[in-house]
């Protein structure tokens, strides 16, 4: 038996998970974030010194709650966060030396293929496209019987769109019409290869926030919504009333910011596929990773 953290620095937030692991078994006994919002720290292409002092304390927080919790074997890695930067090398020096955690910077199509490493086990499609809509990136996977046949990354996520297009809090419709035109562009070439999935699941802090809170607005709490439910809560989002801020920051406070990007992007990918229904994981990366990078590991 053994107890692993594994922490994921991501664009957004800075996670810590906890399993109790048995041979190739998991289960989840701790999740805890920190929204350190790193990609609000980018400058000229660049993780600044504020960025990396905002991502050794959310780090050192984390560290302070393994130590807490007895548990001496962790593993850190970083997705569009760090690898998206001119300087990745000498942030990556930088935190360790800081906080004594070496971490591991996968790429983007690395990161779509440990994604669906983590969602595989609950799974309930043969087939069908993986997209895990992050902070800084997303990424696509298309899968048949849990195996990935290739992997996307865009370079472009919720907060990534927020802070490009966004000057308040919530976007107008200009600002909504230029992150739609942006995400398509980014989109372009993979979109005949799209076209062709009908089932998609969902992987990330994006489909779940719709989730919740297409759930809050009345119907029958599911893990899944349709693609009529998303255009209904974008079309929400487009002719934003005091309703639907108040139904934000009631379900999802921490992506008041974040949200409408995010779902702004869904949108394009979903109209892209023969889509219906959009299947919500609860694991993903963090899991892949887990049993990817550590588990297996002999």
């Amino acid at each position: 038996m053994r107890n692993i953290g594994i922490i994921d620095i991501g664009s957004n937030s800075i996670r810590l998970s906890v399993y109790r692991c048995e041979g190739q078994e998991a289960d989840v006994l701790l999740n805890r974030k920190e929204m350190s919002g790193l990609a609000s720290y980018v400058k000229h292409g660049m993780m600044t010194e504020a960025g990396v002092a905002k991502a050794c304390q959310a780090i050192t927080a984390h560290k302070e709650t393994l130590a807490n919790l007895g548990i001496t074997e962790y593993y850190a890695f970083a997705t569009a966060s760090l690898r998206n930067v001119s300087n990745t090398e000498e942030a990556v020096s930088e935190i360790k030396e800081r906080t004594g955690i070496s971490i591991d910077v996968i790429s983007g199509e690395e990161e779509g293929v440990l994604s669906l490493r983590g969602a595989a086990g609950g799974l309930k499609l043969k087939e069908g496209l993986l997209v895990d809509l992050g902070g800084g990136s997303t990424e696509l996977v298309p899968f048949s019987k849990n195996k990935a046949l290739g992997s996307w990354s865009v370079p472009a996520g919720s907060l990534s769109l927020y802070r490009k297009f966004v000057k308040d809090i919530f976007p107008d419709k200009k600002e909504l019409k230029n992150i739609r035109k942006y995400y398509e562009e980014l989109t372009d070439a993979a979109a005949e290869s799209l076209s062709t999935y009908s089932d998609i699941c969902g992987v990330g802090g994006t489909a779940r926030a719709v989730c919740k809170l297409i759930n809050a607005q009345g119907r029958v709490p599911s893990e899944h919504f349709s693609a009529k439910e998303l255009d209904k809560l974008y079309e929400e989002f487009k002719d934003l009333d005091r309703n639907t801020m108040d139904l934000i920051l009631k379900i999802v406070p921490d992506r008041v910011h974040t949200i409408i990007p995010g779902v702004t992007a869904l949108k394009v990918i979903v109209d892209r596929t023969e889509c219906q229904i959009v299947n919500v994981s609860s694991s993903g990366v963090r899991e892949g990773y887990l049993h990817e990078k550590v588990l297996s590991v002999k």
